[in-house]
């Protein structure tokens, strides 16, 4: 079990962001059992930089996401509240990542 919110903490550190750019999530993966996929509103060349920073966040490496696992959104879904929509947050990922592994993209950052 991966803790989502501290894996999104670094990443909003390694960004230097204050608000809301990333939203973690897992999904299925036949070997781990589990991958994480990560949700994000950065631009390319932002994201890169975040990309270069993941080995040097202090995390383990069982918790850092690939740069495949990485998609860009417009933005999070959220509530009507305000919070963060993890239900939607997660049928977004795994929409996003079947898509990828049907069109058999298998690296880089979208």
């Amino acid at each position: 079990m991966v803790p989502h919110v501290n894996v999104e903490e670094k990443l909003h550190e390694a960004a230097g962001v204050t608000d809301v750019t990333f939203a973690v999530t897992g999904a299925p993966d036949a070997k781990k059992g589990e991958c994480l996929i990560v949700l994000h509103t950065l631009s390319a060349d932002r994201l890169q930089d975040v990309l270069k920073k993941l080995p040097q966040l202090g995390l383990p490496s069982l918790w850092l996401p690939r740069a495949s696992q990485f998609f860009h959104v417009n933005e999070l879904p959220r509530l009507a509240s305000g919070k963060m929509d993890l239900r939607q947050i997660r049928e977004t990922a795994l929409g996003l990542a079947a898509a990828q592994e049907s069109q058999g993209e298998g690296g880089g950052p979208t």
